[in-house]
């Protein structure tokens, strides 16, 4: 005996199963393509600087110019504010970590440096959107 709508509920779950991954890729919260002209606080003086996203890492030229992976989660607090993170290691074993909040036109933040010895060193950094940026 055959079932006549068997075939049409087949298809629909095969097309509900290849869409949804798409959905929720399209939906993901993401800092790709934007870029923030930011002020790094370093004693005694204030450091210029700009925070690039590609789609999978991000880059600044005080951790070296470095392309680093990194995530992105909503804030739970404030679902359109962005949290990011990134951590990787430089060729001297410095244990380099950035965490930010990205909130509309605004980006806040922290760049760690841990030294192989031990010795850490915190920057915090704040900035907006620069020209270009999405």
């Amino acid at each position: 005996m055959r079932i006549p709508h068997a075939t049409n509920v087949f298809w629909l779950i095969l097309l509900f199963m290849t869409v949804m991954p798409r959905l929720d890729a399209a939906s993901a919260p993401s800092l790709e393509g934007q870029a923030f002209t930011i002020t790094i606080f370093s004693e005694p003086k204030k450091v210029m600087d700009k925070l690039t996203f590609t789609a999978k890492e991000l880059g600044c030229a005080a951790i070296g110019n470095a392309k680093i992976a990194y995530t992105v989660t909503p804030d739970p607090k404030h679902p359109k504010d962005l949290n990011f993170s990134a951590e990787t290691k430089d060729a001297q074993g410095t244990l380099i970590k950035i965490t930010g909040t990205a909130s509309g036109k605004i980006v806040s933040g922290t760049i760690d440096f841990t030294l192989k010895s031990g010795v850490k060193k915190s920057l915090m950094f704040s900035g907006a959107k620069a020209g270009g940026g999405k």
